[in-house]
């Protein structure tokens, strides 16, 4: 997901559950003008602020590797650390 589709899922995600965006700020840590500047696209949320944001919605984020990732990167048989 691009970050304006983001943008866009959080706002109507936002409305739909009939929260503020200042409501949102107390809930995420994410100050209400970052919002403002997203919408706008001003700024380009990162990785931390995506998941804090979700989390005050009620969302998790979940990471996982495709199964055929390895072979496509000529890793087959190597496992990675989790992170």
């Amino acid at each position: 997901m691009g970050y304006r589709s983001f943008v866009s899922f959080m706002e109507s995600e936002r409305l739909r559950q009939g929260i503020t965006r200042d409501e949102l700020e107390k809930l995420s840590g994410i100050s209400a003008s970052t919002f403002t500047k997203w919408a706008r696209g001003e700024n380009k949320p990162q990785l931390e602020p995506y998941i804090l944001v979700m989390r005050a919605l009620g969302y998790e984020i979940v990471v996982r590797r495709k199964k055929n990732a390895a072979k496509k990167d000529g890793q087959q048989g190597r496992q990675e650390n989790a992170v």
